[in-house]
């Protein structure tokens, strides 16, 4: 399993989940402290609304960690990866529409996925920081990520 391939793919759900908790959070925190509604399981709530605003400062953080080693990379490479690993575009669409081989494709996105995984090993973010820090992430992604090949579909 590549690591930078499930962080580039889990960075857009982990946006709009982070998204989603504070709006949770957010409709949690109006119905337990609403005067009239307010109850004895009010501490529950807040107990609620707290874990789901630390879980949505800790995915702004891994989508942080993801744009910024994205930044790093050249445009043309970071291009390359946001079209085929967060919009999910395809090899065979890349090469019609500039007119080249798939074969130099291939070989810029091999080149773009080491100097983005570079990044992350740069700062402390290897595959072993991403499964301990991240595992639900891992778990969702780590089963869909191709082991080498982009699909050429």
């Amino acid at each position: 399993m590549h690591f930078d391939l499930v962080m580039l793919r889990s960075a857009k759900w982990a946006a709009l989940t982070a998204q989603e908790a504070e709006r949770e959070a957010e409709r949690l925190a109006l119905r337990s402290f609403d005067g009239s509604r307010v109850r004895d399981g009010t501490i529950g709530q807040v107990e609620k609304i707290v874990d789901m605003q630390c879980l949505a400062r800790k995915l702004y953080e891994f989508v942080r960690i993801v744009r910024v080693a994205l930044e790093s990379v050249a445009p043309q490479y970071r291009a390359l990866l946001v079209t085929l690993y967060v919009r999910e575009g395809k090899v065979r669409a890349i090469t019609e529409r500039y007119r080249v081989p798939p074969r130099r494709v291939y070989r810029a996105v091999r080149v773009a996925r080491e100097k983005f995984r570079r990044r992350l090993l740069a700062e402390g973010h290897d595959g072993q920081w991403f499964r301990t820090e991240y595992a639900q992430l891992y778990d969702l992604y780590a089963p869909k990520c191709p082991a080498q090949r982009v699909s050429a579909g």
